[in-house]
This record gives C-alpha cells, sequence and structure tokens, in this order.
C-alpha cells in the first residue's frame, strides 16, 4: 500500500511538472521578431573606383535605398524588438522577485507571492512546482532576453553602417554637384562669350556696308560670297562652342569641319576655274577658204 501511495505521488508530481512547465514556457517571451531585410552593398563595395563615384544619378539612387533600409530597420528596432526587451526585462524582474520556499523533498518548491508580486509567468500563490523545472524556465527567459540583446546589437550595428554610408554618399554627391556647378559656370560665361563674338561680327558685317563708300565693296559684301564668309565664320564658331562644351563628340566634330572644309576648297577651286574661263581670249572662227 505504501509502495502504491508512494508511486501515485511520484505520477501527480509528474503530471503537474509537465503541466507547469507548458504553462510557464508559453509565458516566457520568445523571439518572434521579422528582421528578414536584404541590405545592399555597401559604399565601398559599390563605388570602388573614381568612374563610378563620379556618376551622379547613381549616387542618388544609392542613397534612396540605403535612406529606405534605414527607415526599415529602424522601424523594427523601434516597434519590434524594443518591446519585446522591455517585456522581456519585466518578466525577468518579476521572476527574480519571487520567493521560493522549499518543502518536502528537494526538488520541490513552493511559490509565495505578496499582493504586489501579480502573477508572473501565470503563477497563482502557494504553487507547487518542480524546482528543476521553475530554473530551467528562468534561464529559458535570460536566454530569449539575451538573444534580443544581440538582436538589437546587431541592428544597431547596422544602422549605424548605412548611416556611415548614406553620409560617404552624400559627401561624393556634393563634390561631384560643386564640380559640376563650376563646369556649368564655365559653360555658361563660355557661351556668352561667343554670342557676343558673332553678334560682334554680323554687327561689323552691316557697319562696313552701310558705312562704305565704295559702291563695289558694298555689292561685294551683300553678294553670295560676302554671306557665304559670315555663314561659315558663324558655323565655325558654333562648332568650336559645341565642342567645348561636349555637345558634339570628337567624331561627330571631325566629320562636320571636313565637310565645311570640303566646301570651301571646293568653292574657292570653282570660282578660279570660272575667272580663269573669263580671262580667256575668245577662239576666232576659223577662215572659210573660197
Amino acid at each position: 500500500m505504501k509502495r502504491f501511495h508512494l508511486s501515485s505521488w511520484i505520477f501527480l508530481l509528474f503530471t503537474l511538472s509537465l503541466f507547469f512547465s507548458n504553462h510557464i514556457k508559453s509565458q516566457i517571451p520568445t523571439l518572434s521578431i521579422n528582421t528578414d531585410i536584404n541590405v545592399s552593398q555597401t559604399f565601398e563595395d559599390r563605388f570602388s573606383n573614381d568612374d563610378s563615384k563620379a556618376k551622379i544619378s547613381e549616387l542618388q539612387t544609392f542613397i534612396i535605398k540605403k535612406e529606405t533600409e534605414l527607415k526599415e530597420l529602424e522601424n523594427i528596432l523601434e516597434k519590434q524588438i524594443t518591446p519585446q526587451i522591455n517585456s522581456a526585462e519585466e518578466k525577468i524582474d518579476q521572476i527574480k522577485e519571487l520567493r521560493i520556499r522549499t518543502i518536502g523533498k528537494s526538488d520541490t518548491a513552493k511559490v509565495v507571492l505578496s499582493s504586489e508580486d501579480g502573477a508572473p509567468l501565470g503563477f497563482k500563490n502557494d504553487t507547487t512546482i518542480l524546482t528543476t523545472t521553475l530554473n530551467s524556465k528562468i534561464a529559458t527567459a535570460i536566454e530569449n532576453y539575451d538573444k534580443l540583446i544581440d538582436n538589437s546589437q546587431r541592428i544597431r550595428i547596422s544602422i549605424t553602417n548605412i548611416e556611415t554610408d548614406i553620409n560617404r554618399a552624400k559627401s561624393t554627391l556634393d563634390k561631384n554637384l560643386s564640380i559640376e556647378l563650376s563646369q556649368q559656370g564655365f559653360k555658361k560665361s563660355l557661351s556668352l562669350v561667343f554670342a557676343g563674338l558673332i553678334g560682334l561680327l554680323i554687327t561689323l558685317f552691316f557697319y562696313v556696308i552701310f558705312k562704305s563708300n565704295d559702291k563695289e565693296t558694298r555689292d561685294n559684301l551683300l553678294s553670295n560670297n560676302g554671306l557665304q564668309f559670315v555663314t561659315l565664320f558663324v558655323l565655325i564658331i558654333a562648332i568650336i562652342l559645341f565642342g567645348i562644351l561636349s555637345i558634339l563628340e570628337g567624331k561627330e566634330l571631325a566629320a562636320i569641319i571636313s565637310g565645311i572644309a570640303g566646301y570651301i576648297l571646293g568653292k574657292g577651286a570653282a570660282d578660279f576655274n570660272k575667272s580663269q574661263g573669263q580671262n580667256r581670249l575668245p577662239t576666232p572662227d576659223p577662215v572659210k577658204a573660197e
């Protein structure tokens, strides 16, 4: 009878330990955080040479992408990890406040709660549980808390690295923009100079025409030759300007200049042949025999 009585108590304690083990486990904060964020390449990996760093549009895209990643990580840290850390700290503090009194055998304990303790981990006052089970669940709670802290530190390091990448990208972008603004200022000044030069040429051209007292000079300037000269001069200035402003590339400039040079040489040769024909004496008609 004693043996049966002892076996019954052992079975009862074993059943209670399983019940409270599952109950306590459900009350301990666990890791349930979605940190699956694909962090893109770092600044060093993405912009490994000067040519890639000079691309303004790619720098802007990189900054936008990194700022999006930064907001996502900050959101996870603020709305997921920090609340769970606070909850885990509260649970651990409550567990440490429990006053455990050993009764009967050394492997059992009785949880004695004061009125301000509440019901940490779902315990009720005068709860009997295996001491090893309670210690195991306390260790699990602390382990989960440590994992939360490690996860938080890892995300904070990622946030710091992303902020560093953003600052470096912005610094490089500002440097490129300052160079671009300087180049644009130079191009603007150069464009104004060439525009003034063309305007001055046209003004002087018509000034000479209207101020000249020689009718033959005016007629020559207003003829096709004079207008062609002005047109070609303006075209050459425009081509030089387009080349400096990088509007036209080397091959395009070479083709245009070759075309203009060919036109000038062909025009000169045609005029020379024409003048030679006009200066040649007419051939007399052959004398007919009577």
